[in-house]
């Protein structure tokens, strides 16, 4: 998904220099900001450094993210841990060491592999529920840990979450 702007109605702009024009697409450009935080690190190269970025995730996303439309670094990260040979525990790793956006990943790869697992995975989380950076395309918002972990558990992440393999 992509955030398609608005353009600005030529009657705002008549009389406007170009300058003027430019400085009033700035609240329509604001939602290009969220697309990637600064200092983010670049993709994973492999598992063991995809699982060391999981740990200090700091946004929760899939699909789609920002301006661009862009796979979020979680994701990325996700999906190289959930493609290894070790996924599971890394993902029950992920649950101890890992930041509360972190964790929920954890509990997506956990419900995807192991489901039975997935209520006492899911239970400190959800009763530490603490506020965690959400985004849903184009939208980044504070979101409680358990309003998550009911969605995570619910299953709408599963199609984002399936392999190709799976998918076969």
């Amino acid at each position: 998904k992509s955030c398609p702007l608005a353009p600005v109605p030529a009657s705002l702009t008549v009389g406007c220099s170009t300058t003027m024009r430019s400085l009033l697409l700035i609240p329509l450009l604001m939602p290009m900001s969220v697309q990637s935080f600064a200092g983010e690190p670049g993709p994973p190269k492999d598992t063991q450094q995809a699982y060391q970025q999981l740990l200090t995730v700091r946004c929760f996303a899939f699909g789609g993210v920002g301006f661009a439309g862009t796979t979020s670094q979680g994701e990325l990260c996700f999906r190289m841990v959930a493609s290894s040979t070790n996924a599971l525990p890394l993902f029950r790793a992920t649950l101890q060491h890992g930041t509360t956006e972190a964790q929920l990943y954890a509990l997506c790869g956990i419900r995807h592999l192991a489901p039975g697992e997935f209520d006492t995975a899911a239970a400190p989380v959800s009763t530490a529920n603490k506020k965690v950076t959400e985004m849903i395309g184009c939208q980044l918002m504070n979101e409680r840990a358990s309003n998550i972990v009911v969605r995570i558990k619910r299953g709408p992440y599963e199609p984002c979450i399936a392999s190709e393999k799976d998918k076969q």
